[in-house]
């Protein structure tokens, strides 16, 4: 018998770890034994189509007002595991485990806080060691991370990668090609190239506008940004003098049908990244990729075989990767897509819903 999952999350925002949640949620609809709590509500907030869906009416970051109502969910419908994503669900699902719920289950989820320098997320993690049941590392670098960092034992860690919805993410959005770059002012002949992003310093926006300049054919080469984030300002700037070969976006709703339909190539210019869900959404909807050589991203792209890497923080090296590939268009190019929609197939949602489904029945 399936035992009953609450997911619990800080909030709906536009986060890697609330598309995972809401992909196993809206993918099983019909599961009556899984529970998704978001703890407050926030700006972007995004919908779950799930009727075990529910938020608390509050927008405080710090109130308490959550804790109450995650325990009447555990009484009322007898939940046997708490999954908690992103840090303050974590903070609640170890204060409720130790004074409310000392037997239930308790698997912390971890999507990339790790990598911040963040000693009282650290110290959390060792501290609460033996209160939580297991781990799940969206990556094997997080994975040594918490290894090497909070001492955690490594036998109490799972790795699974993050996801790609291939209903939402397939080579057929390129059937919107026309309409998609229309919306951008694009012409059917040029080359596009994308970035998308939270617009913050280590997503390497900075490098990816700087690269433009380093082109070997600029006129036929068009840069394509979406994202939002505290850097924007600056980010609008800094693509002043390549307008209007370089387009900012906004955030963009429909990545699939808009983003990745546009685009000819993606660039992933991370200084550092937990794994990233942008370069498998990108494998596959059939856009070949260049990421940086960092850390989880060189756990996905192999150099050559199902992408590119390149120095991180190096914009000239961004700009060759794209001339060798818009050069090359009609055979690296298509190389480097076949591959990857190969290799990323390993990350689709329904083969994370039957790992997941079997990590909780071993637990």
């Amino acid at each position: 018998m399936a035992k009953k999952i609450l997911h619990l999350i800080d909030n709906m925002g536009l986060g890697g770890a609330q598309t995972i949640v809401i992909g196993l949620m809206e993918e099983q609809p019909e599961n009556k034994d899984l529970y998704l709590y978001s703890l407050r509500h926030c700006p972007n907030e995004r919908t779950v189509k799930h009727e075990n869906y529910s938020v608390c009416h509050s927008s405080g970051r710090y109130s308490l007002k959550p804790i109450k109502e995650i325990c009447k969910i555990i009484k009322e419908e007898n939940i046997e595991v708490i999954h908690a994503h992103l840090f303050r669900s974590q903070v609640f699902a170890r204060l409720i485990k130790m004074l409310y719920f000392p037997k239930i289950l308790f698997v912390l989820h971890e999507h990339g806080r790790i990598f911040d320098r963040n000693p009282i997320y650290t110290l959390f993690l060792k501290l609460s060691q033996k209160k939580i049941t297991h781990f799940i590392a969206c990556s094997r670098a997080i994975a040594r991370r918490l290894e090497d960092k909070a001492k955690i034992n490594k036998e109490k860690i799972t790795v699974m990668h993050n996801i790609v919805n291939k209903k939402i993410y397939n080579p057929e959005v390129k059937k919107n090609r026309l309409e998609a770059r229309k919306q951008y002012g694009f012409q059917e002949n040029e080359f596009v190239v994308g970035f998308a992003a939270r617009l913050i310093g280590w997503k390497g926006w900075r490098e990816f506008v700087d690269s433009y300049s380093y082109l070997t054919d600029k006129n036929s080469v068009k840069y394509l940004i979406c994202g939002d984030g505290k850097e924007k300002t600056q980010l609008l700037q800094r693509i002043k003098p390549w307008q209007p070969n370089i387009t900012y976006a906004g955030y963009v709703a429909s990545m699939s049908e808009n983003f990745y339909a546009a685009i000819d190539l993606m660039v992933v210019p991370s200084y550092s990244e937990p794994m990233g869900i942008t370069e498998i959404e990108a494998q596959a909807s059939g856009v070949p990729v260049i990421a940086t050589d960092v850390e989880a991203l060189n756990e996905i792209i192999k150099h050559k075989q199902n992408g590119i890497l390149v120095e991180a923080k190096n914009p000239e090296a961004i700009a060759q990767a794209i001339d060798l590939l818009r050069k090359n268009k009609n055979a690296e190019r298509e190389k480097l897509i076949k591959n990857a929609f190969e290799t990323v197939q390993v990350y689709f949602l329904e083969k994370y819903i039957d790992r997941l489904n079997a990590f909780y029945k071993n637990l």
